[in-house]
């Protein structure tokens, strides 16, 4: 999927405070924030008339576990990276989360940035 000159993304993460932190890291970051939710059940229903050129999501949200919202956006083609707590080796982890970057909490400015830069640089090689 090519993006937009300026890319849509998609944020989904609980936390209202770290939502805002990452909004702000998106936008400095020269990219445009779609919407942020806090439930994947309002994402989905978000995805289901919008198309974002890539996704922030938490893979752990206190209503459960996104898996279902990162096998969405995988069968849309659409790129996403993991924010955790855990490691991506972590016991549980589901197989769709291995696809994507993954950045450990708590994030940096400077982690967010280059996992997004990651998945722009490899969008453009596509």
């Amino acid at each position: 999927m090519a993006f937009r000159t300026t890319p849509i993304v998609l944020i989904v993460e609980d936390e209202p405070f770290i939502t805002i932190f990452y909004e702000e890291i998106v936008i400095d970051a020269g990219l445009s924030v779609g919407e942020s939710f806090a439930s994947c059940k309002s994402a989905g229903e978000w995805l289901s008339v919008h198309n974002p050129d890539l996704a922030i999501i938490e893979i752990s949200l206190q209503g459960g576990n996104s898996a279902e919202l990162a096998k969405k956006l995988c069968g849309r083609k659409i790129p996403f990276l993991d924010i955790s707590g855990y490691s991506a080796k972590s016991d549980g982890i589901d197989e769709i989360f291995k696809s994507a970057p993954w950045v450990v909490k708590p994030v940096t400015p400077a982690s967010l940035h280059a996992a997004l830069r990651a998945i722009a640089a490899s969008e453009l090689n596509n």
